[in-house]
């Protein structure tokens, strides 16, 4: 499931404050990052590349089948950040924090800031799914 963003200005700094999507509260880390690009202008090609760096400084590069791919635009290149919320660890129910991943792709010429509960970036390096069929 996908959401808009929530943005507000910080009246001591000339920067905007990204909100968490479920409670609202300001206080997000950025934990994994996931850069998805294709291999060849052909945007038809079967394989794209995923890279992942992991907060924990591990950096891993697959190639994978579109199908099986997190990239949250279906024909251009996109970014996947895995987010915690300091607020939302305060919740029994949750206590790691998790969040929906801030996804940034193109789509028609626009760039598109959302949130994304689909397809979540693993939290660590040795959670990585198979990638079947490569």
């Amino acid at each position: 499931m996908r959401r808009s963003i929530y943005l507000t200005n910080d009246l001591s700094h000339t920067v905007s404050l990204l909100h968490c999507p479920l409670c609202g509260g300001y206080n997000l880390h950025q934990r994994n990052v996931a850069v998805y690009t294709g291999l060849c202008p052909d945007y038809n090609h079967a394989l794209e590349q995923e890279i992942i760096v992991f907060e924990n400084g591990t950096v891993e590069t697959t190639f994978v089948k579109r199908e099986y791919l997190r990239n949250p635009s279906s024909r251009r290149d996109g970014i996947r950040i895995s987010m915690m919320c300091e607020h939302c660890s305060e919740d029994p129910a949750n206590p790691e924090g998790a969040v929906p991943d801030l996804i940034i792709y193109q789509h028609k010429g626009s760039t598109h800031i959302e949130w994304d509960s689909n397809n979540l970036i693993p939290n660590d390096s040795f959670c990585l799914e198979a990638k079947d069929g490569l």
